[in-house]
């Protein structure tokens, strides 16, 4: 209905109404009593077209929700839109002013939508110089002409702009004009909106953007942030392949939601200049349609993780810890390279086959720790075998066969056969049992990859001796392996059962340019002494001997010991004092063998398990280094230091000729008070192993094996006051005597050895050495020992064999 003339509304109760569907076109004005009422019911519509009055707002208003006003026309642009009684419904202004329109802040509260549509260049403006808190409970809709908020005072006010619909803009412009040290801060809270700015201008310099809790919202446009401002994430935003940029500030709180289809991932949605804060406690949802990243803006630590892209998301921090729950959509797929760690403290929600995939190079494998998994997908890891070589390994899954390792040689321990291994395992239906190690052979034409898929193992894992430990050399000798996705820590609270605490790695050599060099040895690692030839570490899908003495037992593995390590030897080991690795280096084929000595007082002179560990020799062409205790090989020997003088055999053999070298690493570990010496018995040399810690050989596999003793000189051991250190150190070690200069110095002098009764039986002139090493060639028996230098006369008592 359009009116044809002057409209009077008046007396008690009068009422004008426009119902659902209707619409009304005052062409002339309209007038109402201060006791008339001005009803429009949702799906109405009132269009003020005419300049004559306003007095149809001088009633009571009650606008539904989803009616509407249109100001087509008005008296002159110095007169504001009067304040109505409750909120305006929808309110769309297509008026054009001849001049700034100030509402003075009249307007506050549009229970629906606020369009904008005026060709004139003219502000319409929510306010003069006052702050104001404007809200629309729907769509800002800017299609053309000028908004603002304020005629940019003096004085200094808080404006707030609470939308709970979408930001619309196609045209026309909005800026805030407010004072300069004035700020508009825009909320949104609406569900399921989308801010679009396709067209037009928007000036943000003045703007706080934020995104309240419970709201969620696509960008359809990129959005900007001015240098100074803020964009605050406390509910969900959807960046699609869109952006948040500019030169201001990022922030995410907890409980937040950031979605994110951009190929770059974070990197690619928040790439503002400003600061960038993450809360641990945020969401994230990777959504993209063709192959994304995480990026590196995305935190260590996140809340829940969803993965939600067919074409695949790879992570690409180096670590990620997911707090609540990883979620990993059906036919969607995610990543993990080979460098990089991933823990999951709550639920992992796999929904589709090979939905998580851990790669692997040739020095390492992605790591994964869960706690709980459901659904019916699967994880895939892979694990990098170099070839012509062995490879000890164990399945992370609990459904994996031999089939996997087709083209390749596979076999397991069997104590109970002559040669410790089992025959060759040629079905490939053969399940691989979880926990079980198996020796793989990878042969130069296979691939380098296999890959465990199946149900990933998690939990405690056990492994059972449910067989005959065998006898002879091989007995009680198990191939066992690391039954999870990361590393595991042997220090840990391991059920070990009746086996020794003590783990047994094959080390292919990793050094040498030929990959058809088929030699290495094993590194060991002794968990009471936890110092050895390995660190406390098993990394993923790495199988490992272990020694059970006697009977039938179990060993668990709980889920606890599971960490992320992919550190370098040695270098996360527990701290020790007193403790000497020494490796030796073959000048030929550039294989490596290693052994460790700790003084620990909680062990013994004869073999601790779980402190010492047996010497498992390695291939016959690398270099072999061992020790004896009594009649043991061992690799490690852990000791107490119970004297002032301790000397330990060093033994080496291998069938090659030539050069190697010895290097012996973590002198600082001992005291400064205590002397390191390497003797070469084959040379009759000797060397001050803290003063040059490699020593270079030449080797004839003739030579004596036991060629090499360690001399370790404690030179307080003993005293309680260090002014009373003598100049010289006497001691013995088999028919040989030493006279040992304790400040290092080279001594000159005379050494006499005599019979208990004090008979003269051997004399010699010091060799002007720190370390002289006399042999009188005496029966066995105990001796006096007189030393002569500069510095005085010494004593001692030696005992000779």
């Amino acid at each position: 209905m359009t009116t044809s003339a002057l409209w009077s509304v008046s007396g008690t109760s009068s009422k004008l109404q426009i119902e659902n569907g209707g619409t009304l076109n005052a062409t002339y004005a309209i007038t109402f009593s201060s006791s008339t009422t001005f009803q429009i019911d949702d799906g109405g519509t009132y269009i003020h077209n005419n300049n004559s009055a306003i007095a149809i707002f001088s009633g009571t208003e009650a606008f539904s929700g989803n009616s509407t006003v249109e100001i087509r026309n008005w008296v002159n642009a110095s007169t504001a839109i009067p304040c109505i009684n409750g909120s305006w419904g929808n309110l769309k202004i297509t008026y054009n002013p001849a001049a700034e329109w100030n509402q003075a802040g009249n307007i506050t509260s549009i229970a629906g939508n606020f369009i904008i549509d005026n060709s004139s260049g003219f502000g319409f403006s929510f306010t003069g110089n006052a702050g104001l808190t404007l809200t629309i409970n729907g769509d800002l809709n800017i299609i053309s002409g000028l908004l603002t908020f304020s005629n940019c005072g003096s004085t200094t006010n808080a404006f707030f702009f609470n939308i709970g619909g979408s930001y619309i803009q196609t045209g026309g412009t909005f800026t805030p004009n407010l004072n300069t040290s004035s700020t508009l801060l825009i909320n949104f809270s609406g569900s399921d909106k989308i801010f679009s700015h396709s067209a037009g201008m928007l000036t943000n310099d003045q703007i706080n953007w934020t995104i309240n809790s419970g709201a969620a919202y696509t960008l359809d446009d990129n959005i900007t942030v001015a240098s100074g401002r803020n964009f605050s994430l406390n509910g969900s935003m959807d960046c699609g392949t869109k952006s948040i940029g500019g030169a201001g500030a990022f922030t995410s709180s907890s409980g937040a939601t950031l979605k994110t289809a951009n190929p770059a991932g974070i990197n690619g949605s928040v790439i503002v200049s400003g600061i960038k804060t993450f809360d641990v406690g945020t969401n994230y949802v990777f959504n993209g349609s063709s192959a994304q990243v995480t990026g590196t803006f995305l935190p260590a630590a996140v809340n829940n993780f969803k993965v939600d892209n067919a074409a695949g998301l790879t992570l690409s921090n180096t670590d990620l810890t997911v707090n609540g729950t990883l979620t990993i959509n059906n036919g969607k797929f995610f990543t993990l390279e080979s460098d990089k760690r991933m823990t999951v403290l709550g639920t992992t929600i796999f929904n589709s086959p090979e939905c998580l995939i851990l790669k692997s190079d040739i020095t390492r494998t992605a790591s994964f720790i869960d706690h709980g998994i459901t659904g019916s997908g699967t994880i895939k890891i892979e694990r990098h075998l170099s070839p012509n070589a062995w490879h000890y390994i164990s399945s992370p899954v609990s459904n994996a066969t031999a089939g996997m390792f087709s083209g390749d040689y596979l076999m397991t321990s069997d104590p109970s056969t002559l040669s410790g291994w089992s025959g060759w395992i040629v079905n490939a239906t053969t399940p691989l049992e979880v926990m079980r190690g198996y020796a793989c052979w990878k042969p130069a034409g296979n691939s380098a990859f296999e890959a465990f898929t199946g149900n990933l193992n998690t939990g405690d894992q056990t492994f059972v001796v449910n067989n005959d430990n065998g006898s002879g050399t091989f007995e009680g000798w198990h191939l066992i392996g690391n039954p999870f996705s990361s590393a595991i820590d042997l220090s840990a609270a391991i059920d070990w059962g009746t086996f020794e605490n003590t783990a047994y790695f094959w080390n292919q050599s990793d050094t040498t340019p030929n990959s058809y060099n088929i030699e290495g040895n094993y590194d060991v690692y002794p968990v009471f002494g936890a110092w050895g030839t390995h660190n406390q570490y098993v990394p993923a899908t790495q199988g490992f001997f272990i020694h059970n003495p006697s009977g039938n037992t179990s060993l668990t593995i709980p889920a606890s010991a599971r960490v992320h390590n992919s550190t370098a030897f040695l270098k996360c080991a527990r701290s020790v004092t007193n403790g000497l690795l020494i490796s030796v280096i073959s000048q030929i084929n550039h294989c490596i063998d290693k052994i460790s000595i700790h003084f620990d007082p909680n062990t013994t002179q004869g073999y601790d398990p779980g402190y010492d560990a047996y010497k498992l020799w390695g291939l016959s062409k690398a270099p072999q280094l061992f020790m004896k205790i009594g009649d043991l090989n061992v690799t490690c020997n852990s000791l107490p230091f119970d004297k002032k003088n301790m000397m330990i055999p060093l033994g080496f053999k291998c069938d090659l000729n030539g050069q190697y070298i010895l290097m012996v690493d973590s002198i600082g570990t001992f005291t400064s008070n205590i002397a390191i010496w390497l003797e070469d018995l084959k040379l009759m040399a000797t060397q001050d192993l803290k003063l040059n810690s490699s020593y270079l050989f030449t080797y004839d596999p003739h030579d004596d094996p036991m060629r090499f003793i360690l001399h370790f000189d404690n030179a307080t051991f003993g005293l309680t006051d260090s002014k009373n250190i003598p100049s010289v150190q006497i001691y013995s070690y088999g028919n040989c005597i030493y006279i040992k200069s304790q400040d290092g110095l080279l001594q000159e002098g005379k050494v006499f050895v005599y019979d208990l009764i004090g008979k003269e039986l051997f004399y010699s002139a010091l060799s002007n050495t720190s370390l002289n090493k006399i042999i009188p060639n005496k029966k066995e028996g105990y001796y006096l020992v007189k030393v002569i230098t500069n510095n005085g006369m010494q004593f001692g008592k030696v005992f000779l064999k």
